[in-house]
């Protein structure tokens, strides 16, 4: 009997050993004039032009508080409908003041870090070296620069994704 709650006792450390604290809080994660579990209302008062369906929120046009912000194109704002939060977000960057398709993929997550309310450490570069990934319990967060070339290119973005999100 020892032996087995011994074992589990080990297994619960290991495991929580592996979980990954967040450096900030899911609720304070923000960037280009978006947050992580905003609600609908609270997001469509920064972007009027913000329509809503049962599980996305998409804007035809880029607004001013985006571009504001270095965004030039939402590509997708996931949304949880039922709870009333945005549980994760594209944002490209292509073209707008932080990048262009030659920034380097470290002064784009420079200025994207500087920008917006992330976390300022625990990055890990892609061995690619065109994505850096922040990876914590409740939320992952890309911050990626393929410079546009060859098919599928998107150039500069950022994806950020909760853990109640289908990405995460």
């Amino acid at each position: 009997m020892n032996k087995i709650i011994f074992s589990l006792i080990l297994l619960g450390v290991s495991l929580s050993a592996q979980a990954k604290v967040c450096e900030i809080p899911m609720k304070q994660i923000q960037v280009g004039s978006i947050e992580l579990m905003q609600n609908f209302e609270d997001f469509k008062r920064i972007h009027p032009a913000a329509k809503a369906e049962k599980d996305s929120i998409f804007m035809l046009d880029i607004d001013y508080a985006f571009a504001r912000e270095g965004v030039m194109f939402l590509g997708s704002a996931d949304y949880d409908s039922i709870n009333d939060r945005i549980i994760g977000f594209t944002l490209s960057y292509v073209d707008g003041k932080y990048a262009d398709n030659t920034t380097s993929i470290g002064q784009f997550k420079n200025s994207i870090l500087n920008n917006s309310n992330l976390p300022k450490t625990g990055w890990i570069l892609s061995k690619d070296k065109e994505e850096y990934q922040y990876s914590c319990n409740d939320y992952k967060v890309y911050i990626r620069q393929d410079h546009g070339a060859g098919k599928g290119a998107i150039g500069p973005v950022v994806w950020v994704f909760s853990r109640y999100s289908d990405f995460f």
